[in-house]
């Protein structure tokens, strides 16, 4: 082999190296990718496929939300709840899931943590709930029941100390699931309220609530709430005896009950 044939045969062996190295690995390896997908994981979350055509997301507190698979392509794999007019894109390809309402067009929801290909069969469980959120249900609670022992002014009304409040764990799945669900719906709100508390304590019962957005921290969310004057005296209510805390995202819900 002289110089020149050496050389372009170096140069080809370069460049086949080189086209190999940058082939997506699902594709190289034979891994995982849009086409196998069975479970999309995200930050506080999961869609997990359950049967032939059948998906569901577990999110932060365990709320649940069915789907239906609708399609799969090279890069995603599309669900939808006609229930509720929301169509689901988990793009595998550049890892993140995408949320549209109707026929309007997406928006970025959640970014792809991971994603595996477990077996599925019709009677696949979807994993645990995930209930409470972890440190910041911890930190929330320590923060209002500061807050309680020490007293406080709310909107000029000075407010005595009062006991602490019980972290309730089923008012805590109802607060996660609001908060996700405001979460999907891009706004606050207060619906249903005396729905939820009822559900979640077992018959009707006096309570609040207090939602937010956007405070990154469970610190800064209850700075605000406590220089707003309702949202302060929900928090300090001699009445209420047990909490509920839930989070999405940016998305806060404290759930208040008497004796639930």
């Amino acid at each position: 082999m002289n110089m020149r044939t050496r050389a372009a045969a170096l140069g080809a062996a370069l460049c086949l190296s080189l086209l190999v190295s940058y082939l997506p690995q699902s594709r190289a390896q034979g891994g995982v990718s849009s086409r196998n997908a069975t479970v999309v994981a995200y930050a506080t979350g999961q869609f997990r496929q359950t049967g032939p055509k059948a998906w569901v997301e577990v999110g932060n507190g365990g709320g649940t939300f069915n789907f239906t698979e609708t399609g799969r392509n090279d890069t995603s794999v599309y669900l939808s709840d006609a229930s509720r007019g929301i169509r689901i894109e988990l793009n595998v390809s550049s890892r993140q899931i995408f949320l549209a309402h109707g026929g309007g067009p997406k928006g970025l929801l959640y970014r792809v943590t991971s994603v595996t290909a477990d077996p599925v069969g019709p009677g696949t469980p979807p994993p645990p709930p995930i209930v409470g959120g972890g440190n910041d249900v911890a930190a929330v609670l320590a923060l209002v029941n500061r807050h309680r022992s020490d007293g406080a002014v709310c909107g000029g009304q000075m407010m005595r100390p009062v006991p602490p409040l019980k972290l309730n764990a089923a008012l805590t799945t109802a607060a996660a699931e609001w908060s996700l669900a405001m979460q999907r719906a891009g706004k606050l709100s207060h619906d249903r309220m005396g729905e939820r508390l009822a559900a979640a304590c077992g018959g009707a019962r006096e309570g609040g609530e207090n939602v937010a957005a956007g405070s990154p921290t469970p610190a800064l969310v209850l700075q605000n709430w406590m220089q707003s004057p309702g949202h302060c005296r929900n928090i300090m209510s001699p009445s209420m005896t047990d909490i509920g805390i839930g989070r999405a995202g940016n998305f806060w819900t404290q759930l208040f009950a008497k004796d639930c």
